[in-house]
């Protein structure tokens, strides 16, 4: 924004955005903590700490975020062409064939969190030179 690489109005989003998210982790507490101060007989027929924990693993991992489409995530016309990539999620790391020397790398080896927003295009073919990114 401040480069000018994206348009002013696009912070505007980010409360209404996140707001979603601080809930989901308000809410995600409240049960963690709920079921770790019952005690045995309070959890007797209900999900247990276990369960909870594998139910809602990649929660605090960060892995069950996912954004509402938005001019930043686009909406799911072409999702099927991701299938496992929900548009909107983070990912987790994948190997993939590095174009520049053909070894496999992990994604997550080479990109930090570090809050900037990446871009990846995964093809099963090389595209048209009338479709190709620039």
């Amino acid at each position: 924004m401040l480069s000018g690489q994206a348009p002013a109005q696009l912070l505007r989003t980010y409360s209404a955005e996140r707001k979603v998210i601080a809930k989901d982790l308000i809410d995600f507490d409240k049960q963690w903590s709920s079921i770790m101060a019952a005690t045995p007989e309070d959890l007797a027929g209900k999900e247990g700490v276990a369960e909870f924990y594998v139910r809602t693993a990649e929660f605090p991992a960060g892995f069950m975020t996912e954004y509402s489409p938005s001019e930043l995530t686009g909406n799911k016309t072409y999702q099927h062409r991701a299938a496992g990539f929900p548009i909107g999620k983070r990912f987790r790391s994948a190997e993939v064939m590095r174009v520049a020397d053909a070894n496999p790398k992990h994604l997550g080896h080479h990109h930090k969190a570090d809050g900037r927003y990446r871009i990846y295009v995964f093809a099963d073919q090389q595209p048209a030179a009338s479709r190709c990114l620039g």
